[in-house]
């Protein structure tokens, strides 16, 4: 609204400055910009690289801007990624043979799971915070203390964290920032894509600001504009954090928008175009090979 509003005032005040001439101008306020019937905005998570050797030169091509909800701790260069913040892990996991996992210690040690340094914890997190967000908390609890007795018993492998990244399937800040002027946005997806249900305040707004850093630092400020939430989460905790750091989240449709979106999910089969909705929100899950 804001937008709309500095523009009309734009056109108002030329139109007074030119009330004395004999062709005086006119307003008009269309629903679309240029009184088009419609738009349409084009979005892609996770910063696949599929998205940008295929999708993003034929979105170019055909003069389509797209925006790309990036991961940034995965990016080459970023000065923030994967992190606990906390207490030392070793003490969460001592304490947790006695103390069973309850909604007084369930965000802290599932903050913790992807930052145990073995392979596969990040699972039991991502599948707490599923949990979670279908109103199942109890099952998210008995999620976390299976995992952190399997971290007990040694039944993980050790995270090999020193392993060379295949440079062949990572974009990097140079190839987004070509990308950038080729009329395409950049938005952050958070630093490591957590399940944010299942991360407590501090390591939350640390992949939301964070992630906000890096690309305020590569791509300068225009850039932070708006985030998407991973997993679509959207309970109001995550919410009141993330509008903290962007005035823009995609996850969420305004309350005042209710009874005219059309959410269409990647399980429904029915056409976008087929809706009676004013606007519709159409989740297409696309998997393609490399040519």
């Amino acid at each position: 609204m804001r937008n709309i509003a500095i523009f009309c005032a734009g056109i108002l005040m030329i139109n007074a400055c030119s009330s004395n001439r004999q062709n005086i101008g006119q307003t008009a306020i269309t629903k679309w910009q240029y009184g088009k019937n419609g738009a349409v905005t084009i979005t892609f998570d996770d910063g696949s690289i599929n998205q940008f050797k295929i999708a993003l030169p034929m979105m170019t091509r055909l003069k389509i801007p797209g925006t790309f909800f990036i991961i940034t701790g995965q990016i080459p260069g970023s000065l923030h990624q994967r992190k606990f913040i906390g207490r030392p892990v070793k003490e969460i996991i001592e304490e947790t043979p006695t103390v069973p996992t309850n909604q007084d210690n369930f965000l802290e040690r599932a903050s913790a799971a992807s930052c145990l340094g073995f392979r596969g914890t990040r699972t039991y997190h991502t599948n707490a915070g599923i949990k979670i967000d279908a109103g199942k908390p109890e099952e998210a609890f008995k999620i976390i203390d299976e995992l952190y007795r399997k971290v007990r018993n040694g039944e993980f492998q050790v995270e090999n964290t020193g392993g060379e990244r295949n440079q062949e399937n990572m974009v990097t800040w140079d190839t987004i920032r070509l990308y950038a002027g080729q009329s395409h946005e950049f938005a952050s997806h958070t630093v490591s894509h957590p399940y944010l249900s299942a991360l407590d305040e501090v390591n939350m707004r640390y992949e939301l600001e964070m992630s906000r850093e890096d690309i305020r630092v590569q791509l300068g400020d225009r850039f932070t504009f708006s985030s998407t939430i991973p997993y679509a989460s959207d309970e109001d905790r995550i919410m009141q954090e993330a509008y903290r750091h962007y005035p823009a989240v995609r996850t969420r449709n305004p309350e005042d928008f209710a009874g005219i979106v059309d959410e269409l999910n990647s399980s429904n089969a029915r056409s976008p175009g087929s809706s009676d909705m004013e606007y519709v929100k159409w989740l297409c899950r696309v998997f393609a090979g490399l040519p």
